[in-house]
């Protein structure tokens, strides 16, 4: 679970590394938001879009962080 000494930074964190894990899993429409969230262990439903605004920025995030 989230604490509240939690940056915004760790936050994001948490939550592509649950998209990671559930895209890979799922496939990027089959993962589903409240999924991604809860496996990050926010509990604000909306939290996944308040850091990202929609699952295609979570995706380019995600390729952005890939090895070259």
């Amino acid at each position: 679970m989230t604490s509240v000494s939690d940056s915004p930074a760790d936050t994001k964190d948490r939550l592509l590394d649950a998209a990671q894990r559930l895209f890979a899993r799922d496939g990027v429409q089959g993962a589903r938001i409240r999924q991604i969230n809860d496996l990050a262990g926010q509990l604000n439903p909306s939290a996944l879009h308040y850091h990202f605004g929609s699952r295609m920025a979570v995706l380019e995030a995600l390729a952005g962080n890939l090895p070259t």
